[in-house]
């Protein structure tokens, strides 16, 4: 018992002191349809192979069975919104993902698409919902808040 306590103590302060107390949620994304749907984003007006989107992604975690097999843990990326629900993308005081432009595009993917298609699939065939562009000017006057229906 003494040991996992000191390894939850060494671990809180590892993971703790790295995480950046200024770093906050700043751009919150809500999903007012029956559907989850994968938001990319991007600064250009089209989806690219790069960055790639994964339907889930493997958790970090360590997690064991009660067997003591290791589990793989599956987790939903923040860029996956539930149905009638909402995610958030973290930044300092403003979220502005790309120095070069003032503008983002972000593009909505249904959950049904990713399940079925591959990236490359998705990116050749340009298989979004819907394709928005706000200037940062026009996300700050929004309060960083999207709503996507």
């Amino acid at each position: 018992m003494k040991k996992f306590l000191l390894i939850s103590v060494l671990l809180i302060n590892i993971y703790g002191c790295s995480i950046d107390p200024k770093m906050k949620p700043v751009l919150y994304i809500h999903n007012f349809t029956d559907e989850a749907v994968y938001i990319y984003h991007s600064k250009y007006d089209s989806i690219q192979l790069l960055p790639k989107l994964y339907l889930f992604e493997k958790s970090h975690s360590r997690d064991i069975d009660k067997f003591g097999n290791d589990l793989d843990t599956i987790i939903s990326p923040e860029y996956r919104v539930n149905a009638h629900n909402e995610t958030f993308f973290v930044g300092y005081s403003k979220w502005q993902p790309f120095d070069d432009v003032d503008y983002v595009y972000f593009f909505f993917i249904k959950e049904e698409i990713m399940k079925n298609c591959t990236w490359e699939q998705i990116v050749e065939k340009q298989l979004y919902e819907r394709k928005v562009k706000y200037t940062y000017a026009e996300l700050e006057k929004a309060n960083y808040q999207i709503f996507y229906r």
